[in-house]
């Protein structure tokens, strides 16, 4: 598990309310599979930033943590949940990777 590993199993979240905590992300991003860790940087004055970052444990969670949790409302607040860059899902032309159609359907085809 290097670095480059790492950013495939890594999702960027921003627009975060300043009082989100970290534990408070993790309990969030857990919903959709087993984390590592997260991390929400702070600035200079020991402030947490608005944004952080969830590691997984296995990168087929990050694709179904993207689509679960962006959009969620926390503290008022939208946050947007995207590939971190540097991922080989954020290449251009995996993009369409997320649209309903390509997603396997948990319950079986019907």
């Amino acid at each position: 598990m290097g670095i480059e590993d790492e950013a495939d199993r890594t999702l960027f979240i921003r627009n975060l309310d300043t009082r989100v905590t970290e534990e408070l992300l993790f309990e969030l991003f857990l919903q959709a599979g087993p984390l590592v860790k997260t991390k929400i940087p702070k600035d200079l004055d020991g402030k947490l930033k608005t944004f952080g970052f969830a590691v997984y444990k296995h990168e087929v969670s990050v694709p179904y943590a993207m689509q679960l949790l962006n959009g969620t409302s926390l503290y008022g607040k939208t946050i947007q949940v995207q590939f971190r860059t540097g991922s080989s899902h954020s290449s251009p032309g995996n993009s369409q990777n997320s649209s309903p159609a390509n997603t396997p359907n948990p319950h079986g085809q019907r």
